[in-house]
């Protein structure tokens, strides 16, 4: 085995380390990324309330002052890039999506109060690849009055010319709602043997043309949805050379376990896990980055982002063409990477590297 795992390590590597992207920013943050199109990072901190931009070299570029933006009693707000020019402020305590584009300029402002109405909206969502008519925005709803059961919606907003299906309500003149129950049989499972706890998974999706790749960290598939009826197409097994990716490797959970460890705390830094679905518009491929299975009884100080990933790389059709692990703990693999032309952008000051800096911004450029 120790023979097999060295011959694979020698193989070669997809993802080739390049150089470092390291530069001083106002204060640490949790959201931070990438816009390919300004070719420029930006950061965001709640507790001041602003955006930051900045280019490669730590100038600040632009600064957005969020209270001109977000309702004034926000708790919680999350930023992503979610096309190569454009970004996306989701502010979840007050269901308010704001469109932002290079220069940081507010463009667009959509409510989704309407819909989800006293629902919980969790705060993960993307949008469709360059080259798809409209915009499209990917919600992911979890309903108290159903999580216990595993049940999930998968919802997302689209801006057509007019609905493509009678379900699809208008919310406002161009942008519209569709959606989805999809409940993975396994989550449904876990979910009963775990009735007093808070049962929660996070979830990642990427839309294509004609279909929605969606993945549950606590699943060991890539479901297949078409666009149009939202209808699960088919799967596809998520499977890894180097980790366990048997359905009962994504949780820990036992009757006896259940009584003395925080079930949900224990799967998140310790299970198998299905961080994050990626699309590489460069290379026309889709990449899983999947965290590692740690053995508790042997090494319980390798949780979180202190274990392994892989990344795994898959054609057009879905049919796996590469994974490479890696071991460097000061990677952030909970954290958005970023395709380039260059390569992949992976953030590489996790809070668990023994050399982390505060108030530092800090990414690997890996050359594909």
């Amino acid at each position: 085995m120790l023979a097999l795992l060295s011959c694979k390590q020698q193989q070669k590597k997809r993802y080739t380390y390049d150089r470092t992207i390291s530069f001083d920013v106002y204060s640490s943050s949790y959201w931070s990324g990438y816009v390919e199109e300004g070719d420029f990072f930006y950061t965001t901190n709640l507790g001041t309330r602003t955006m930051r931009f900045y280019d490669s070299k730590g100038k600040e570029l632009n600064r957005l002052n969020l209270e001109h933006v977000t309702a004034p009693n926000t708790t919680g707000f999350q930023v992503k890039v979610l096309a190569r020019n454009d970004i996306y402020l989701l502010d979840y305590a007050n269901h308010f999506i704001y469109k932002l584009d290079s220069l940081a300029n507010v463009v667009k402002k959509i409510d989704t109060a309407y819909y989800i109405r006293n629902k919980s909206l969790e705060a993960y969502f993307t949008i469709g690849i360059d080259g798809i008519e409209g915009e499209t925005i990917l919600l992911d709803l979890s309903f108290k009055d159903t999580l216990n059961r595993g049940s999930r919606d998968l919802r997302w907003l689209e801006s057509k010319n007019k609905p493509i299906l009678s379900k699809i309500e208008g919310l406002d003149n161009d942008t519209r709602l569709v959606y989805s129950n999809l409940t993975p049989a396994y989550l449904t499972e876990q979910a009963k043997k775990n009735k007093e706890e808070h049962f929660s998974s996070y979830t990642s999706a990427i839309l294509t043309k004609n279909q929605v790749l969606f993945v549950d960290r606590s699943a060991n598939l890539i479901y297949v949805l078409d666009r149009q009826t939202l209808q699960v197409k088919r799967t596809v097994a998520i499977e890894s050379e180097y980790t366990d990716t048997a359905i009962g490797s994504f949780t820990f959970y036992t009757k006896e376990k259940a009584k003395t460890v925080n079930f949900t705390d224990y799967n998140y830094e310790y299970a198998t896990s299905v961080n994050q679905i990626i699309y590489d518009p460069y290379r026309n491929t889709f990449l899983v980055v999947l965290a590692h299975r740690t053995d508790v009884e042997k090494n319980p100080e390798q949780k979180y982002t202190n274990r392994p990933f892989s990344i795994i790389t898959y054609d057009e059709g879905l049919n796996k063409i590469d994974e490479q692990v890696f071991y460097n703990r000061k990677y952030d693999f909970y954290k958005s990477m970023f395709p380039t032309k260059e390569g992949l952008l992976i953030h590489s000051n996790s809070k668990m590297n023994p050399n982390y800096k505060t108030n530092t911004l800090s990414y690997d450029l890996f050359k594909i």
